[in-house]
């Protein structure tokens, strides 16, 4: 019985929470990733790497074509995130600190499309912000924020791919369709092991019953294949 009072206050939507109260959750974490930062900030032999990749870019005009090195001999991850990587540096002049402060500000800025996403999904306040303030105060989330390495693109690809999954389950169009490619190639870009999740597609199409179109795959492998075109 008290379980059910419960679930009936959680999925109540007349249940809101003070925005005041979420904004300042959401300051604290922020305060936990950037006060610590300058005395968190990882720099070891993979940030010396990406970093000297990213200053040949922009200064040496080398556009190179492979990614940082898998733990598997000759095979490399996706190699955007060099190119991603070399706008901080050249906005901050080759600062380290800047790029970390830079990512760890991108990261903050995912939030909205999570919680836009959870609310459309369970359209109810109280489960939104719970799960946007356990996701910002969460060991991973903020761990990232002083990992400057490519598997940092994941968690700010992540968002916008789940998004565009969802939308894509729950209306199918092209547009979302090449969206979804183009995210899932992203992902992929960041961490070549996440090519794993393509093997999830086949299980969207038994669960939700999705009836492709022969236009939805093929926009969907365009979108694919223009992000994994570097490999």
């Amino acid at each position: 019985m008290l379980f059910v009072n419960l679930r009936k206050k959680i999925m109540n939507k007349k249940n809101r929470i003070p925005l005041v109260a979420v904004f300042i959750a959401l300051l604290i974490a922020f305060c936990l990733a950037v006060i610590p930062l300058p005395k968190q900030l990882f720099f070891y032999f993979d940030q010396a790497r990406d970093a000297f990749s990213a200053y040949n870019i922009w200064h040496n005009f080398h556009f190179p074509i492979l990614g940082p090195m898998t733990d598997i001999p000759g095979l490399f991850h996706g190699v955007f995130w060099y190119y991603f990587l070399a706008i901080p540096y050249a906005l901050g002049n080759n600062n380290f600190y800047f790029t970390g402060y830079f990512l760890l500000i991108l990261l903050f800025l995912t939030l909205p499309v999570c919680g836009y996403l959870t609310h459309k999904l369970f359209n109810n306040s109280l489960i939104t912000v719970t799960a946007l303030i356990l996701y910002a105060f969460s060991p991973l989330f903020q761990l990232s924020t002083r990992w400057v390495s490519n598997p940092v693109l994941s968690l700010l690809v992540t968002p916008f791919l789940l998004l565009f999954l969802w939308k894509y389950i729950s209306k199918q169009n092209t547009k979302d369709a090449i969206l979804l490619g183009l995210t899932y190639g992203l992902l992929i870009q960041s961490n070549f092991a996440f090519v794993f999740f393509l093997l999830f597609l086949p299980i969207y199409w038994l669960v939700f019953q999705l009836k492709f179109k022969i236009v939805e795959i093929f926009f969907f492998a365009i979108g694919l294949l223009i992000t994994l075109s570097s490999f």
